[in-house]
């Protein structure tokens, strides 16, 4: 745990420091040109990046792969609230895989560092009887029973990534 939140810091660190950068000289424009006024060639177009599912995948990967995921997080720049929110689930150890029914949908499932197959998920409202739906950290979805309906469950009885 203790290293996941040396990332986050170190990444929300980098993100401001980035951000304060937004107006100095020789900073690449959006134009392809430095704010100093000289031509540039226009920057490769990076790979579209996929919030969610790169987190879900990340919780579930060793270090490396998790530092990769923060680089990616870095260079797209700016953060919805709701990354900010799943960040600070990471980081809290609040989000959880999910083994059984509901886990198989390639969409949300990911191979963990230990080779099974699991969904990264977090708790959603709970309901009158105590128990949550999951929601996937992949999609934002609810995880749903070969019935349809959203898989609901005991908080206290998942496992963290």
């Amino acid at each position: 745990m203790k290293s996941v939140e040396k990332l986050l810091a170190l990444a929300f660190a980098l993100l401001a420091f980035f951000a304060s950068l937004a107006g100095t000289a020789g900073v690449v424009c959006a134009a392809g040109e430095t704010a100093a006024g000289g031509a540039l060639a226009p920057a490769p177009s990076p790979a579209p990046f996929d919030f969610r599912k790169g987190l879900a995948a990340a919780v579930a990967e060793k270090e490396a792969s998790q530092f990769a995921f923060l680089d990616r997080v870095i260079a797209a720049g700016a953060l919805s609230e709701d990354h900010r929110a799943l960040l600070k689930a990471w980081s809290n150890g609040e989000i959880f895989k999910q083994t059984t029914t509901g886990a198989e949908d390639d969409d949300v499932a990911t191979t963990t560092a230990t080779g099974t197959t699991a969904a990264a998920v977090v708790l959603g409202a709970a309901t009158p009887s105590g128990k949550c739906p999951l929601l996937s950290v992949a999609t934002g979805e609810p995880l749903t029973g070969t019935d349809g309906k959203p898989l609901l469950v005991e908080p206290d009885a998942l496992e963290p990534f």
